[in-house]
């Protein structure tokens, strides 16, 4: 295949892509294997848009990609795809390795809350930090036999929720003295 047959290839899985996203309401059984394609082929690293004219379109990152406004791009916020694909784990977590840097280098980390490697609450950092450091629990949570959160908790990364009268015991110290009188008062109130 010539370079150019193969950048217009390139385009048509691209165009597939944005139209999938953009024309089918979300319909996932379309736009999963077409993500699967765009992070196997990246065929978004150079492509012939026709309405462009024949120079070839070009991008070094994936999340400058799917950021750049059509045609060149796709003219999404970097959350619209881990959004469609929040329900398949293994997908989720290529697609976090494909859009962030690795940490200490310049790049894209937008679907984090934090960068530092030791951190993070979002569900692609989760399953991310799952499959590299515990893949017995992150195989239970593609089977969907555990979510992402408690298997976070069982690897011990993340702790368990408080519960209520737990989270004011432990609120309770940080009170002013007015505020503890309020307090008093609006328990003394209640029925």
């Amino acid at each position: 295949m010539t370079a150019a047959n193969q950048m217009i290839e390139n385009q048509q899985v691209v165009q597939a892509l944005w139209d999938a996203v953009n024309t089918s309401a979300g319909n996932l059984a379309t736009i999963k294997p077409l993500i699967r394609k765009i992070l196997k082929t990246e065929p978004w690293k150079e492509r012939l848009v026709p309405q462009l004219g024949a120079e070839p379109v070009r991008f070094k990152s994936l999340v400058e990609f799917i950021q750049t406004p059509p045609l060149r791009g796709c003219g999404w916020p970097p959350e619209k795809i881990p959004a469609l694909i929040k329900d398949d784990a293994k997908l989720l977590t290529d697609w976090r390795r494909a859009t962030t840097a690795s940490v200490g280098k310049p790049g894209h980390n937008s679907d984090n809350i934090t960068i530092s490697d030791g951190r993070g609450t979002s569900l692609a950092y989760t399953l991310d930090r799952l499959e590299r450091e515990y893949p017995d629990l992150f195989s239970e949570v593609v089977a969907k036999r555990l979510s992402a959160n408690k298997a976070a908790i069982k690897a011990g990364f993340r702790k368990p929720r408080l519960a209520p009268f737990d989270q004011i015991l432990k609120l309770l110290p940080k009170l002013t003295p007015e505020e503890r009188r309020k307090l008093r008062f609006l328990l003394e109130e209640m029925p």
